[in-house]
């Protein structure tokens, strides 16, 4: 057989010289080497090194590039000729190169930095040096790893002048009256806009008029519309008559109905609509009559859709024929590429034009975006240091433009030769206008070539704004002055045959049918193996199904890392998972089976129990009012009291005083012998501690205390207590005259913490995100939590989308949030569907990167609820992993069901729970500047022999609170919660984690928790599965709200009073609805207990009612809802 692979030729094309490529390089296709390659070529050529740039997107590429290159000659310089084959052709290149650099003398070898190798954060970086002067920054500034501070400080300044300039105060006016005068909900959204201010600024910066903007924006929207118009026409023309006959019937027999159906419109018409906004009603007539609400095709059409079945003989055969011939036309317009998606767009494309109240909020905008981008650059100057973007922006202003070349310029159009970029399709717009600027004046035949590499089906880093849709355009169109020849490459030297077989099979079909360029939509290209097939299963797909946590998961996936190592001692494995928080039962279960993982920026320091202690001691001695922290300090290793112990410095006789002013009298509290023991040497340490607050640094004083009282003898290893070190370094870092200035930047830099890597760790065995995997391979890899969706993104004050149109242009389309308790702006509205579907190909292409990092095998794992009518899993949610494969592989997956009950949290609590011995001393070696210099030796934790118990009933109410917050957060923040309300309860369990936290925030005991959150579960799974508690819940109701504060004068006194629900319901009636948890002792008893829960509730309803009766004047009901039972019960008052 010849090693050379079946893409030879375009290999051997990509390395012509004197050409301009774009070259579309699948997984494990060598581009890497085909880069290296290029550059070898390249430096046979030219005269100096320096001529030749090379451009990558991350350090570690431009490493490792570097590193073959380099290789590569060496290998050269001191190895004979191969006899045939790939690598005789990279030695002839190696030599060549090798040749040119003896003749010009340039010992490449020796000084390797000849080689310009760069990251494109660092070449802009390098060209802002060049001319500090015009670039704006003079001296060159620090970088910013963290910006938001600086954003926030612009964002305030802005604020500031609400009181001050008259133009800005009056459009600062307009935006806080457009969101409630939510001040902070203000700040919030233009700190977000700040961070992507290069989208945006170029329309509303200096220069550019309201008008302009607005002209601007509005002809965005026609080209928008104009072009998806044009290609639904195009794709329905050759079945126009057909179709149009149809829609004119369908419309002639709902005409006199009464019907909110878009297909009435479409009366009388004899050819398809013109391509022009005016004309969107009746091609949402079209849409709807041969589509379904969910945007399916539809298999059968009713009195609906103006399809009756008839009232006698002739009209009956004439419905019939109508029917049978829209089912055929149907059944042609399936096999459309691409229809479906452009018919279930036409629904929501927005109109051409901003009304007037979108564009009130928009000319404010464009008065406050410049000043506020004015005052992050006053800032960053205070501060000597820019973000990146900032770092970008200066580059293309040193680079200058068309009619304005710089100095810069003029020098690298003469220095620099040849450009070759790694991994183009995660380039952003402003990275592709520095590549246009580059090559600005650039001619075929010139000498001078651009050479781009990429994969459009590996495009993961939309949030970092990375366009896929700039890399198939460059594929089009070129770049700038540079026309580009596509080439393809198609051969596989990564994977064994079978791993290739199955990712072409399973993404073909799960990745669009055809690329669209405007909306960063790619198709799947099949790889060809290179390397034959092995023996066994090469993919396997594994679901727990049913299972009450993914304990399971952690397990298997830790059994298959021992497995695979078994088989291959010498291999490699890889666990990915898509976000961090996927791997909580994960390391663990590796740690259960002795496994030791390398992993970086992983473990987040703030979610380690020893850190975790730490920060509540911080937050109480900061703030002695801050209840939990103190309840948490009290519950900690070094004190360690019982729950009995607890419930009595917490004042459960009623008291307000703070628990600090309590443990200071403890003589009066009611504790157990071991507790008072351990409040009497705790108050003294914590009292001497504050009377040096302030008298010593943040760091000493906290970390003295922390020492003082036992936090180091708590500790166990010396890991942890580097990870306390690293919290005291931060503390430093925010130290303001002993005091934290500012608390939420603090926990926000405490969060981008990580625990250092294991020094004694397995290099065989590696965890890490699928992002972080990118370009690496493994013999195994193991993708877990596949099931699970990412959090729900907060809404923006705009959203914006960078679309690139058919013209190879790119427009800016702008839609703004709408008005607190207004319904969603229609622009918005498209955008974040645009923007969801985005996310969801991209998860497709996210998922495709890690199966293509396997070798040898793959394994799937995964988490689904059981359909108890199919007994087969149900589907996964539509915005995980799993979705987009899941047609493909839900056939061939090994279902696993759960076996015998594994022992709860609660039964190992008695174990797991520590302190340090009552009787424990500290190293007693006072200085002048800490309370204790000297840590003590580690002691030994005792165990805790007894847990108090708590009844059961205590925590009802508990539940209860939990299930008020969750049923309002269903309504108000519907978007956090995915797909619950509409019909996708299975779901639940995937906020089980977050439910338990706040369960023992309430007061539940650990070890009662999981219980607690299992009856929470039913709750709340109980509503939604009930059609009149999803009615209830239902957000789209007028005046809906939740947790309603109203005040009402009864004539004697003030009320204030708070409403679980309310809204007003489509007939006019105001609802009042209150939630009761409790349920009935046995079903015979059912009656007795909704009549006593009447009696008991009545009073209390009535005068919400009458409150309310006294605002309005619509019909006000009252009623309650148990979502135990899901029983709906209205008051008669």
């Amino acid at each position: 057989m010849s090693d050379l692979p079946a893409d030879h030729r375009q290999r051997l094309r990509c390395l012509q010289p004197d050409q301009s490529f774009c070259v579309r390089a699948p997984a494990g296709s060598g581009k890497t080497e085909l880069l290296t390659q290029r550059v070898l070529v390249l430096l046979a050529s030219v005269q100096k090194p320096e001529e030749i740039l090379c451009i990558t997107f991350t350090r570690k590429a431009a490493a490792e590039m570097q590193d073959r290159i380099l290789q590569a000659l060496r290998w050269a310089a001191t190895t004979d000729e191969p006899e045939s084959g790939y690598r005789q052709q990279s030695w002839r290149l190696a030599q060549a190169a090798l040749a040119q650099d003896r003749q010009l003398n340039w010992q490449l070898l020796n000084n390797p930095s000849r080689l310009r190798i760069q990251t494109i954060d660092g070449l802009c970086a390098r060209f802002t040096k060049s001319l500090p002067a015009l670039s704006n920054f003079g001296a060159q500034p620090d970088i910013l790893q963290d910006p938001f501070p600086i954003y926030q400080l612009a964002v305030q300044r802005l604020l500031e002048q609400l009181e001050s300039d008259e133009a800005i105060a009056t459009a600062l006016e307009k935006l806080l009256l457009h969101l409630d005068n939510q001040i902070e909900v203000v700040e919030r959204l233009l700190i977000s806009m700040l961070a992507k201010r290069d989208q945006w600024l170029g329309l509303v910066g200096a220069g550019n008029s309201i008008r302009d903007a607005r002209s601007l924006l509005e002809q965005a929207l026609q080209r928008l519309l104009q072009e998806e118009l044009d290609e639904l026409s195009h794709q329905l023309n050759p079945f126009e008559s057909d179709l149009v006959m149809l829609l004119d019937y369908g419309a002639g027999h709902l005409q006199q109905e009464e019907s909110t159906s878009s297909i009435p419109c479409c009366i009388g018409i004899r050819q398809l609509p013109a391509c022009h906004a005016s004309e969107l009603p009746l091609w949402r007539g079209i849409a709807e009559l041969l589509l379904t609400d969910k945007g399916e095709w539809r298999k059968t059409v009713n009195k609906r859709q103006g399809f009756p079945p008839g009232s006698n003989k002739l009209e009956k055969e004439q419905a019939k024929a109508r029917k049978s011939e829209l089912m055929e036309l149907l059944g042609q317009l399936q096999e459309q590429s691409g229809l479906l998606g452009r018919l279930a767009r036409i629904r929501i494309l927005p109109t051409d034009q901003y009304d007037e109240k979108q564009w009130a909020l928009l000319e404010a905008l464009t008065v406050l975006l410049p000043h506020l981008a004015a005052h992050l650059l006053i800032s960053f100057s205070e501060r000597g240091a820019v973000d990146y973007p900032q770092i970008t922006s200066a580059a293309l202003v040193a680079l200058g433009d068309d009619d304005n070349a710089t100095d810069l310029s003029l020098i690298l159009d003469y220095q620099i030769h040849h450009i070759l970029v790694d991994e183009f399709q995660d380039t952003s717009s402003p990275q592709i206008e520095l590549l246009q600027k580059l090559t600005r004046g650039w001619e075929p035949g010139d000498g001078r070539t651009l050479f781009i590499v990429g994969d459009g089906m590996q495009s993961c880093y939309g949030f970092r704004d990375a366009n896929v849709g700039l890399f198939l355009d460059a594929r089009k169109h070129g770049l700038g002055d540079v026309q580009l020849e596509a080439s393809d490459l198609c051969v596989n030297f990564r994977s064994q045959r079978a791993v290739v077989e199955w990712v072409n099979h399973t993404f073909r079909e799960a990745f669009p049918e055809q690329d669209d360029i405007s909306r960063g939509a790619v198709s799947y290209e099949d790889s060809v193996a290179f390397n034959a097939a092995l023996d066994g299963k090469a993919v396997i797909t594994r679901i727990f199904v049913g299972y009450e946590d993914r304990r399971a998961e952690g397990e298997e996936a830790a059994m298959l890392v021992r497995k695979a190592l078994d088989e291959n001692p010498d291999g490699s494995v890889a666990i990915l998972v898509r976000n961090r928080s996927h791997l909580r039962q994960i390391l663990p279960a590796l740690r259960d089976e002795g496994l030791r993982w390398q992993a970086t920026d992983l473990d987040s320091l703030a979610s380690r129990m020893w850190v975790v202690d730490l920060i509540s001691l911080l937050r109480a001695l900061l703030n002695p009012a801050d209840r939990i922290a103190w309840l948490s300090v009290l519950r900690a290793p070094w004190c360690g009291l019982s729950n009995e112990d607890l419930l009595s410095v917490a004042g459960g006789d009623g008291k307000s005083q703070s628990i600090w002013g309590r443990l200071r009298h403890w003589q009066s509290l009611k504790l157990s012998e071991d507790g008072r023991e351990r409040i009497i040497s705790m108050a003294a340490i914590l009292e001497s501690s504050w009377e040096n607050k302030q008298r010593k640094t943040l760091r000493n004083w906290i970390e003295g205390t922390w020492l003082a009282l036992g936090g180091a003898a708590a500790l166990r290893t010396p890991a942890q207590l580097g990870d306390v070190q690293r919290v005291f370094d931060l503390l430093d870092q925010h130290d303001h005259g002993a005091l934290l200035l500012n608390d939420d930047l603090f926990l926000r830099d405490l969060e981008r913490l990580y625990a250092a890597p294991d020094s004694d760790a397995d290099p065989r065995i590696q965890v890490m995100t699928i992002h972080k995997s990118k370009g690496l391979e493994f013999d195994t890899v193991i993708l877990a939590g596949l099931d699970r969706s990412p959090r729900a993104e907060d809404k923006q004050l705009l959203l914006w989308q960078q679309r690139l149109n058919q013209d190879g242009g790119q427009d800016l389309l702008l839609g703004p949030l709408a008005a607190t308790g207004e319904e969603e702006d229609p622009l918005y509205h498209y955008l974040s569907k645009e923007l969801a579907l985005k996310n969801q190909m991209e998860g497709t292409r996210l998922l495709y990167v890690g199966a293509t990092r396997a070798i040898k095998r793959l394994y799937l794992l995964g988490h689904l609820n059981l359909d108890p009518k199919t007994e087969r899993p149900k589907p996964p949610s539509s915005r995980s992993l799993l979705a987009s494969i899941w047609p493909s592989v839900k056939e061939e997956a090994e279902i696993i069901l759960p076996q015998e009950q594994r022992p709860t949290a609660a039964n190992n609590l008695l174990k797991r729970i520590q302190r340090i011995p009552v009787d424990f001393k500290p190293v007693s070696i006072v200085t002048e500047n800490l309370l204790l210099t000297e840590q003590s030796a580690p002691a030994y934790l005792e165990s805790e022999d007894n847990l108090p118990t708590q009844s059961w009933q205590q925590n009802l109410r508990h539940i209860g609170t939990l299930t008020h917050r969750i049923l309002q957060q269903l309504v108000i923040h519907n978007e956090l919660y995915g797909d619950l309300l509409c019909g996708e309860p299975q779901h639940l369990e995937d906020f089980h984690p977050a439910w338990s936290r706040q369960l023992r925030q309430l007061g539940v005991p650990g070890h009662q928790c999981a219980e607690a959150v299992i009856q929470v579960h039913q709750l709340i799974s109980n509503t939604l599965a009930d059609e009149k508690g999803r009615w209830i819940l239902d957000p789209n109701h007028r005046q809906s709200a939740c947790e309603l504060p109203i005040s009402y004068d009864n004539g004697f006194q003030i009320q204030h009073l708070i409403i679980d629900r309310t809204f007003i319901d489509s007939q006019g009636t105001r609802w009042i609805i209150d939630y009761k948890t409790a349920e009935a002792a046995n079903e015979s008893d059912f009656s007795l207990f909704i009549e006593q829960e009447e009696q008991r509730y009545k009073k209390q309803l009535s005068s919400y009612c009458r409150a309310l009766t006294a605002m309005e004047s619509n019909t006000v009901k009252a009623a309650l809802y148990f979502p135990e039972s899901g029983y709906f019960h209205e008051l008669s008052l």
